[in-house]
């Protein structure tokens, strides 16, 4: 964070919450928020890849692998959408 803001840029706190946990991921999205105003873009970085064959896998670690996988992004994606629809757009000139 100190070289984010030695840049001239801000920058929220990290946050911890385990993916997997939905009522977590919720809280995410609100406190970039709150800390930065509207968000511009979202990038989804969490994941797991724990090696499973068919005749090791089990329902707990296909939960697992989706919850983080692909649960999440969803649910981060839901709640950011608002936010990044009110965010001011950059622009361009040439």
């Amino acid at each position: 964070m100190a070289t984010i803001r030695h840049m001239g840029r801000r920058s929220v706190p990290p946050v911890q919450a385990d993916v997997a946990v939905e009522c977590e991921v919720e809280t995410i999205i609100p406190r970039a928020v709150e800390e930065l105003g509207p968000l511009t873009a979202l990038a989804n970085n969490a994941s797991i890849y724990e090696y499973d064959q068919p005749d090791t896998a089990t329902r707990a670690s296909w939960h697992r692998h989706m919850a983080i996988n692909l649960r999440a992004p969803l649910v981060l994606t839901r709640f950011s959408s608002p936010s990044c629809q009110t965010a001011p757009r950059a622009t361009s000139s040439t």
